[in-house]
Order: structure tokens, then sequence, then C-alpha cells
């Protein structure tokens, strides 16, 4: 590709906007790093208020700029488009009978998980499906994949406390064990690198040259090496599962699974070197629970023989790899529901295993608890608030101050929310808002599967990731995004301006960077000159008001 020259544009100014604004919005909002590690959902949230402001403001340019080219893109409006907007709409009126809709509007309680955040995701989600061009979406799986990988890299260092932004140490002494990344604790970590890795996958799959190929696996082994420095054992069963839907699927050949193995063989060698040089260097955190049994040089390399043995056996195999992986899957799924049927119903004892099967108090990291709590709760809850939920980051009004001592005496701290997406939506947006939610991930991951199948393994692993996270800025737009081009039909070839879709977005959407530097306006001299009424917009949108919160609170 020439950069010489700005090549012609295929598009309406709108979708080229929209292609801009993605590729803008994709890279700086999982990398953005305002004030260290200290509240970094509140900058999270700040910048992706800003992008959403900032592509509004651009379509609107567009419509008056070309009023009859500023249309949807054709074949993007369907019923299945109305499933985030309908859920929005019932945050919205759970917001009307909420007691706090302060807190439930901004969600300052929690994790900003409010309807300013669902409202953002609803625009980003429509205005990605009815202007962004199809072709992007090759372009955007590399742009995860090297953020991820980026992500990664410096989620490794720091867990093994080489610190490259010089703040892990000086500003968390004590909790800098939780925080791998830019992303967030470990939890969103692992996620992220969980939505991402397949995506990673269809890279390697759709490489031009096998020096392209080899690198995007050795991105692919990043991911998984970050995932073994997580120690979460969602991540672990989100990945079991995203594995058993490729194997499982008809169109994975035996040349496509070959692959595969590759990059595990590769991922098994670095887990036998991590587990040699956790003699001599240590952790930030001790690996917990899968990590530290995959370290194991007795579990490591058995499966990495395995895996280079199947490598180079699978160019000989003839028939797809769907039937013996449909019943090794199915054996073990089979096995799960036993273990558990087993702990649960009948009561007998699987010895070390009763941890993972038995669901008791402390289960999860005191998971099982909460989930007790809010179910109770909800039960008690009058039929208005079943329906339609008590406003969006509710769940610390009905834990707090109600079971705060119960729960710390229990945690060492108290939750404020339910960390399981399914019951914070029912609880927030009631039955109304968990079924819009639910539809809008089936009717999505249906409609990936059939296009782009490693799309749908992504939202497929992000729904199972969900039973055990919280909705955060950095996870939920990603999966807006990745949902809105899975209901995209594809182009006939792909779209050739996504580098410069990519470094327009870069550059251009800048503006969005600059909004962020607005709290410290006033007490850092900011090396480029700023707008008053960015200064304005900025303490508006986040510290006027969390200092109006607390004083009504006060």
């Amino acid at each position: 590709m020439q950069f010489s020259a700005l090549p012609p544009a295929r598009h309406s100014p709108a979708s080229s906007w929209a292609a801009i604004w993605v590729s803008g919005l994709c890279l700086w909002l999982p990398l953005y790093l305002r004030n260290t590690y200290m509240d970094l959902i509140h900058a999270k949230f700040a910048l992706l208020t800003a992008f959403v402001l900032l592509g509004l403001l651009g379509l609107a340019i567009s419509a008056l700029t070309d009023l009859r080219a500023f249309r949807p893109l054709p074949g993007r409006v369907s019923p299945g488009m109305l499933w985030l907007p309908a859920w929005c709409a019932s945050y919205l009126l759970a917001w009307l009978f909420s007691e706090d809709r302060f807190a439930s509007l901004w969600g300052l309680t929690g994790r900003r998980n409010g309807l300013a955040l669902f409202a953002c995701c609803t625009a980003c989600y429509l205005l990605t499906r009815l202007f962004c061009p199809a072709g992007l979406y090759q372009g955007l799986c590399r742009l995860f994949t090297g953020c991820s990988c980026l992500i990664a890299l410096l989620g490794i260092l720091n867990a093994w406390g080489l610190d490259p932004l010089g703040t892990y140490y000086s500003l968390l002494p004590d909790n800098g064990s939780l925080y791998l990344s830019t992303i967030g604790n470990l939890n969103f970590f692992a996620a992220y690198l969980c939505l991402c890795l397949p995506l990673a996958v269809q890279t390697a799959f759709h490489a031009r040259s096998g020096r392209s190929r080899a690198g995007v696996v050795l991105c692919c082994v990043v991911l998984l090496t970050g995932l073994l420095m997580a120690s979460t054992d969602a991540a672990w069963l989100s990945l079991a599962v995203m594995l058993a839907v490729v194997f499982c699927d008809r169109r994975l050949t035996w040349h496509g699974a070959r692959l595969l193995f590759a990059i595990g063989a590769i991922f098994c060698a670095v887990a036998f070197l991590t587990g040699i040089f956790l003699n001599f260097f240590p952790l930030r955190m001790p690996l917990r629970t899968v990590s530290a049994v995959l370290v194991k040089p007795f579990v490591c390399l058995p499966i990495g023989a395995l895996l280079l043995f199947l490598f180079f056996i699978s160019p000989r195999l003839k028939k797809t790899p769907c039937k013996p992986a449909r019943l090794l899957f199915g054996g073990l799924l089979l096995l799960l529901l036993c273990g558990f049927l087993v702990r649960n119903l009948f009561g007998l004892s699987l010895g070390p295993l009763d941890s993972f099967f038995w669901l008791r108090s402390g289960w999860g990291s005191n998971r099982w608890d909460v989930w007790d709590v809010l179910v109770r709760r909800y039960a008690k809850l009058p039929l208005l608030q079943k329906l339609v939920g008590v406003g969006a980051d509710g769940v610390d009004a009905l834990l707090n101050p109600y079971y705060t001592q119960a729960l710390i005496t229990l945690n060492g701290y108290t939750f404020d929310s339910a960390h399981n997406e399914y019951l914070q939506h029912l609880l927030c947006g009631g039955l109304l808002g968990l079924v819009c939610w639910c539809g809008f991930l089936f009717t999505h991951i249906r409609s990936a599967f059939r296009r782009v199948p490693f799309l749908a393994t992504a939202l497929i692993g992000y729904a199972v990731q969900a039973f055990f996270s919280i909705t955060t800025p950095m996870l939920i737009v990603p999966v807006c995004l990745l949902a809105a081009f899975s209901a995209a039909p594809a182009e006939q070839q792909p779209i050739t301006l996504d580098r410069w879709y990519f470094f327009l977005g870069s550059t251009l959407l800048f503006p969005a960077l600059v909004v962020m530097w607005m709290p410290f306006y006033k007490t850092i001299h900011s090396p480029f000159w700023v707008p008053e009424w960015m200064v304005f917009v900025c303490y508006l949108l986040d510290s006027r008001l969390t200092a109006c919160y607390n004083k009504t609170n006060t």
C-alpha cells in the first residue's frame, strides 16, 4: 500500500467517519491510563464519554455535509438491532423508579456501571452497526491483537515486578498485586485477554505470509501467558468453553487445528519455563489454582508432548476433528455435571475437588455468599421492581448497610456489586433488562456463528466470563462493538483503507485524549493548548459530578 497520497474514499462521509471513530476507540480505550492505577475506571468512563460526544458530532457534521448520502449501510437495519436499545430503555425505566437517581445515572457508588455507561454503549453499537464498513473487521482484529498483546506484555512484566510504567510499587504498595495492566484488576485483565484471544487466532488463520502468521502465533502465546499470570479460574473456564466451541465446529479442518496445536505446544513450553523461573525469581502474587497446576513439569510437559504429536500427525488425518472433539468435550461436561450432582445433592466428598464442586459458603472467592444474599433480596422486592429493577448500580444499596459487617467478616471487605453480570442485570434492570441483555447476546452470537465463527467464540467467552465478572467500560464497550460487526453482512472485498482509518483514528481523535487532561489542567501545565470549553466539559463529566454526589450524601 502506498502512503504517499490518501486513496479515494469508497464510502459516504458518515461511513468514513464511523471507521475512523471505531479505530480510535478500539485503540485508546484499552491502552489509556490517566492517573496511573488510581481511578482507572473513572478515567476510562470519561474517555468513553468524550469519544461518544465526538462520534455524534462527527455524524452531525457528516449529515450536514451530504444529507442525501447520510443513511445506514445496506442490510444493517433489522429487528435484532433493537435488543440493545430496549435494554437501555429498560434501565431508563428503572432509573425513573430508583431511590437514588443520581447514583443510578452515573454509577458513582460502584464502577461507573450506571445508565450513562449503558447509553454510551448503545450509541457505540448503533453508530458502528449502521455506518461502519464491514470490511474494517479484519483490520480491527489486528488492532485488538496488537493492543491485547501489548497489555499482556505489560501485565507479565508487572507480575514479575519489573514495573515498566514506574507506578506499580510506588502508588499501590499493598494492593499492587491486584492490578496488572491498563485494563484493571486481575479479573478485568483476564476477561479482556479472553475476549481478544479468538480474534488473534482468526488473524493468524488469515495471515498472508508465514512470517505474519508466526508473529500472530507469538501474540497468541503472549495472551495465554497473560492468562497464566492472572490466575483466575473464570478465565480458564472461558478458555475451555471457547476451545470446545472451536473444535466442535464442523468447518474446522485438521489443517486449522494444526495451528491451534502449535500455539498450545509453545504455551506449554512457556509454562514449563515459568515454573523453572519461579524457583529463582518471586512473582508479585503467587500463582493460584489452574495456573499453579499448569506450571508443574508433570502437567505442562505431557500436555505439550501430546499437542506436538497432534501437530505432526494432523496432516495425515482426513476427517475433521469435529467428532472426536465432541466426544471429548461431551465426556468432560458429563464428568463436571456428575461431580456437581454427587457433591451437592448426595453429599459425597470428592477430596481435593470439593473446593471446586461444593457450592457452599466461600465458593468462588465468596461470590456464592453474595449471590445467596442478593437472590433473597430480589425475592422480597415488590412486583414492579422485580420487572423493572431498582436502577443501575443499585446492588450496593441492597447489600449495604444490611450485610456490610457480615461481608467484611467473611471477605475482609464488603461488596458493592453482584460479581455476576446476569444477576446484576436482574436486580438493577429487572426481568425486562435481563431478558433484553440475554436476547442481545444470543442474537449476535447466533448471527456471528454463521458469518464469523471466531467472533462468535469471543462473544461466547465473554458470556461465560460474565457469570463471575462486573460490567465495566473496558469490557462492555468492545463487546458492543464486536456484536455490531457480527450482524453486519460481509462485503465482497475487504476494505482497502483500514490502515488509513487506523492512522486517522489514532491522530484526529486526539482531542478526546486532550479532554482527559482537563481535571488536572489547573494543577498540571499541559504541554499543548487546551480550550476553556473543554475544561468545563471535563469538569462537568468527572470532578464536578463526584463532588456533587459526595456533597449530596453528606
